[in-house]
């Protein structure tokens, strides 16, 4: 991590730098500034956080490139709520389909009509098998880091390079539960920030454990890499 004094511009070594009361000392002002919160969001990893105590259901393995962290996705809950939501909305345009008389009375407006329930009921099974068989899996290397989240070899692929890489962090992306979904139990992903392009999130099926060791290993890996 690499900080600056606001006011004399000088490097503040590592160890004047407190990220647990988030505060740095400069040697040549004799002060003391606080860090920005997105700094100390970004760089810091709970001081009893080990590597090799992988929770159940994340394996970490060392491939070609780099360190593999893979989370599995399944969630129970998860699954069926998403499975009735895209029966749901499938089956509405289906039953109406068979009926007939929508496409007599309608013609090609009444398959318009129809094509975003299909969507948004193949999205919501698409989930549903994400979060069955799914994984979400992360190698971090030197000159190359790759995030992937499907089912086998097929889903959302992302590359990012760790000299490209200006914070790390934990955000939430969404709720499950409630009236509203407002109201229920707050989603994570993890958020990539990187200098020259947007971000790259990743983590939403993986439960709040298993998400909590990926985005500390992260960090971890890239900080022992000194980015």
């Amino acid at each position: 991590m690499k900080l600056a004094c606001p006011k004399c511009d000088e490097d503040i070594q590592a160890g004047d730098i407190n990220m647990s009361e988030a505060v740095f000392f400069c040697r040549r002002c004799n002060e003391i500034f606080p860090i920005n919160k997105q700094v100390v969001e970004s760089e810091y990893i709970p001081a009893d956080f080990e590597l090799d105590e992988v929770p159940a259901g994340v394996t970490v393995e060392d491939g070609f490139e780099g360190k593999v962290i893979t989370a599995s996705n399944r969630s129970l809950g998860g699954f069926v709520f998403a499975l009735v939501f895209g029966g749901m909305f499938t089956g509405i345009p289906g039953t109406i389909a068979l009926q007939g008389d929508i496409f007599e009375k309608e013609g090609l407006f009444g398959v318009l009509f129809l094509i975003p329930f299909f969507l948004v009921g193949f999205t919501a099974l698409s989930f549903a098998l994400i979060m069955l068989l799914g994984k979400t899996r992360v190698m971090i290397g030197e000159s190359v880091c790759r995030a992937f989240v499907g089912v086998g070899s097929i889903g959302w692929k992302k590359e990012f390079y760790p000299s490209d890489v200006t914070g790390i962090y934990k955000r939430v992306c969404g709720h499950k539960g409630g009236s509203n979904g407002s109201g229920g139990t707050p989603m994570y992903h993890i958020v990539v920030e990187r200098e020259s392009t947007g971000a790259v999130k990743f983590g939403m099926f993986v439960s709040e454990k298993k998400l909590d060791y990926m985005f500390y290993a992260i960090k971890k890996l890239l900080k022992d890499q000194e980015i």
